[in-house]
């Protein structure tokens, strides 16, 4: 059962998650609330780019849903829905999931990509190259074939839910995790 957000916080607050993902949990507004999520993520290159030890990033800042029961989701109307993915676990339910070993944290937002505003910005070794479509042109030299087609393709489901490493998020609604 999903507990509320003054409840999720005072269990976040016990130690039972990581200062990281608390402050997430902090900068919430309110259980099913719109939050602006920015993150850090590497993107996955072809072999002559992991061999030069050149490191490709994209910061993401989008807006999404947090604190929803996936069952719950308009698109999931009547559908069986499965457990967490790779091996997860629920730490606080429905906002913060860990891996069985306990070593990540992973944190559940939900993007409706037919209305959300996406924006990433692309970076090599540390550096801004591009925004948007510039963005990928500027970096796809270091991409797999399957990584690029992935990065140019609309989702086929227009809502996704993913879990975001906590590790990776760097900002929500403007407060700096």
């Amino acid at each position: 059962m999903s507990m509320s957000l003054t409840d999720a916080r005072a269990l976040a607050a016990t130690g039972v998650v990581s200062p990281r993902a608390m402050r997430i949990l902090d900068a919430v507004n309110s259980k099913g609330a719109y939050v602006s999520v920015t993150m850090r993520t590497p993107i996955v290159t072809n072999g002559a780019t992991k061999k030069a030890g050149i490191v490709i990033e994209k910061i993401k800042t989008v807006n999404a849903k947090t604190g929803m029961e996936y069952r719950n989701l308009k698109q999931n109307e009547g559908a069986i829905t499965g457990p967490l993915p790779h091996n997860q676990e629920w730490v606080i339910y429905p906002w913060i999931a860990r891996s069985e070993n306990g070593e990540t944290e992973y944190a559940r937002i939900y993007i409706d990509f037919d209305n959300a505003t996406i924006r990433n910005t692309y970076l090599v070794d540390g550096v801004i190259v591009g925004q948007g479509k510039d963005g990928i042109e500027a970096i796809k030299q270091y991409l797999t074939p399957s990584t690029l087609i992935k990065m140019t393709t609309k989702p086929k489901d227009p809502v996704a839910t993913l879990g975001y490493k906590v590790q990776n998020i760097l900002e929500v609604n403007g407060i700096t995790i």
